[in-house]
């Protein structure tokens, strides 16, 4: 089976937001071992972004997936960066049972990853 999760942020600023989508199509979901998978660092709006998701959940058990801002360590002190976003898991077999949820958050050195811990069951 194979997940997709898409990921798109607002990026607020003087100017009007921009707006991309970034699709993460992922072989073998069912049979990812490791704790935790990044993304391709994707750039929207000058900012580099990736995708994290815990396959086997981040001590629950559900999928875990969140958006990380790529470069949060080389970062200067002080950093804040303000994003509108959507994470979503397309179910290719069957469109309607995708699903997809819409946050925001202002990321800083701290908080440099936002998402959803509890995304999906894994038992689904």
């Amino acid at each position: 089976v194979a997940a997709e999760s898409v990921a798109n942020a607002e990026i607020q600023s003087s100017e009007e937001p921009q707006a991309s989508r970034f699709t993460w199509t992922i072989e073998s979901f069912s049979r990812l071992n490791m704790k935790k998978l990044y993304s391709d660092v994707f750039i929207v709006g000058g900012y580099k972004w990736r995708v994290l998701i815990f396959p086997k959940g981040n001590n629950v058990e559900y999928l875990s997936m969140y958006l990380d801002v790529a470069d949060s360590s080389t970062l200067p002190y002080g950093w804040s960066r303000y994003a509108q976003f959507s994470l979503a898991v397309v179910n290719q077999l069957s469109p309607k049972f995708t699903i997809k949820k819409d946050t925001q958050h202002q990321f800083n050195q701290r908080e440099s990853d936002w998402g959803f811990t509890s995304f999906m069951p894994l038992s689904d």
